[in-house]
């Protein structure tokens, strides 16, 4: 492995590792419902975590809303944002032009692995539904 290629690969590995960054999920709190299973689910966001692409975590407890939320960065997400980090620098060496400088090429590999950590990325969330406030005691 050349000399670029392993500054590249380095590059490429510091990208990765700096695009796993905090996305933030917005709960409610309140009152667990008695028996009720925690949830575990996946949310993808773009935009660098800004927006999300997947529905809010707790669709299905209804108005109830959620009582416990915890938003994380599991195993999966690693593998799949380190997936997604690689994939797109594969592109980045498909479409970059290797006869340039070997610096500008680095750079340009580069660039195209950090726009796919930027484009997409995921997080789990665990939530448990908050108890109805329609039932009794």
């Amino acid at each position: 492995m050349s000399r670029t290629r392993t500054c590249t690969a380095w590059a490429l590995l510091l990208v990765v590792a700096s695009a796993t960054g905090c996305y933030a999920t917005r709960i409610r709190s309140g009152t667990a419902r008695s028996g009720e299973a925690v949830h575990e689910r996946r949310q993808w966001f773009t935009a660098g975590g800004l927006v999300p692409l997947s529905s809010e975590a707790g669709a299905e407890c209804g108005e109830d809303g959620v009582s416990y939320a915890e938003s994380r960065l599991g195993g999966i997400d690693i593998l799949l944002n380190i997936a997604i980090g690689v994939g797109s620098s594969l592109v980045g060496v498909a479409v970059c032009d290797d006869s340039a400088e070997p610096e500008n090429y680095a750079a340009c590999v580069s660039g195209a692995g950090a726009i796919g950590g930027f484009l997409i990325g995921s997080r789990s969330v665990r939530y448990q539904c908050r108890a109805s406030s329609s039932s009794g005691p």
